[in-house]
């Protein structure tokens, strides 16, 4: 079994909906939901491959406070590794505040705490422990980034792990250095925007077709309710549509479609059989409040046998 390091933002998540139009300035909004749970990429990822039945350990900067204690447990307990999670002394946990619109569409407010000190020096005492390593949250990371994010997949690269890399919507992701670290990518992550944003295109195939250009081994790039599209250095196209499910939040459905893909992926699965598995994980994920609350609930995914677990993404 591969056992892999998912490194990167983890918080806790108040998500709130369903919100379309926020107070003015003294006024009080009533909405329907409001859920507390952990959250980040990393977190919602590792969750995820955790469900899935991969062996997989947490990197990251959580807070020396109570609700970096609660986010160290609730790891625990869903048979994630913590032995590379930091506790830092100096800053809080992070924290996010996610508006969820109608339709399930999500907007953050995101306080990086300790996510902001994460660098590689944290990272490299655990490359030889596993046999894979993933980054999630790249362009949100203030520290893991151009240089020093190179750094770390050069390391591992070196010590003949594979890397994959999911990056994190905002304008820093346009700023961000990828252009040294995509050599050293086996697979590379991106949401449209964010594509948009790294390489300049809009059309998913150009934008997968640029990342490969620059040094990914394989780019794939989430469409949401569009399904996803994976190319490789060969320019190879392999695309899949998104599962028919009823999205109530699609807060880390992405985070949950990397999971699902890197659960299949890891375990010698074909491109096409990772995209489903993707896709079946993120359908999962958008039929309820939060990023992780879909691996405690066994909800019919279409497309699959049953429920969305180990036996049905795994040929």
């Amino acid at each position: 079994m591969t056992a892999i390091l998912c490194a990167g933002v983890l918080c806790v998540d108040v998500v709130v909906g369903v919100v379309d139009v926020l107070p003015p300035p003294g006024d009080i909004l009533f909405p329907e939901t409001a859920t507390v749970t952990g959250g980040g990429s990393a977190y919602n990822t590792g969750i995820g491959l955790a469900h899935f039945g991969c062996s997989v350990t947490l990197g990251g900067r959580i807070g020396r406070d109570p609700l970096g204690a609660v986010l160290r447990s609730e790891l625990e307990a869903c048979q994630v590794g913590t032995s590379a999670l930091q506790s830092d002394p100096h800053r809080p946990t992070g924290l996010s505040v996610v508006l969820v619109s109608p339709g399930g569409e999500r907007s953050f407010l995101h306080h990086p705490g300790a996510n902001a000190a994460l660098c590689s020096a944290d990272l490299e005492p655990h490359l030889t422990q596993v046999s894979w390593l993933h980054i999630g949250g790249a362009g949100v990371l203030a520290q893991l980034t151009g240089a020093e994010l190179t750094h770390l997949l050069r390391r591992a690269r070196e010590l003949g792990l594979p890397t994959s890399m999911d990056t994190a919507t905002g304008p820093s992701v346009a700023m961000m250095d990828l252009h040294g670290a995509l050599p050293y990518l086996d697979l590379c992550f991106v949401n449209h925007l964010e594509g948009t944003l790294v390489t300049g295109c809009q059309n998913p195939n150009a934008i997968a077709t640029g990342l490969v250009d620059l040094g990914a081994r394989y780019a794939c790039v989430k469409l949401g309710g569009d399904g996803a599209v994976l190319v490789n250095s060969k320019h190879r196209v392999v695309s899949c549509a998104a599962l028919p499910v009823r999205a109530v939040d699609t807060t880390g459905a992405g985070d949950a479609f990397v999971a699902g893909f890197l659960s299949v992926w890891t375990a010698g699965g074909s491109p096409e059989e990772a995209l489903h598995g993707g896709a079946a994980a993120g359908a999962a994920c958008v039929q309820h409040w939060g990023g992780t609350s879909w691996c405690v609930h066994k909800d019919p995914v279409p497309g699959t046998s049953d429920t969305v677990g180990k036996e049905e993404l795994h040929p």
